[in-house]
């Protein structure tokens, strides 16, 4: 599986950091897409991923940006995921 940094928010009232990745798995005929949401608070470090969401590139990008937009965290990304799907 690849992992592709796609972008960071910065959370300043809360002091941390969301770095968003977008997973690919290469099958034979397609590609499935997922995505890991990484939070740095200090020294700690907290990650959550869904993998297999989607087998589109376009749809992908576009749930990654919205998770970007809303500052999803890795506590929430799964229950999001679901949601969106």
């Amino acid at each position: 599986m690849k992992k592709f940094f796609i972008g960071k928010e910065t959370v300043a009232c809360n002091n941390f950091e969301l770095n968003y990745y977008i997973l690919s798995n290469e099958k034979k005929t397609y590609t499935e897409y997922g995505i890991e949401v990484e939070k740095i608070d200090n020294y700690n470090i907290e990650r959550s991923q869904v993998t297999d969401v989607t087998t589109s590139k376009t749809v992908i990008e576009d749930i990654a940006k919205s998770l970007m937009r809303n500052t999803v965290t890795p506590m929430h990304l799964h229950d999001i995921i679901i949601d969106m799907l």
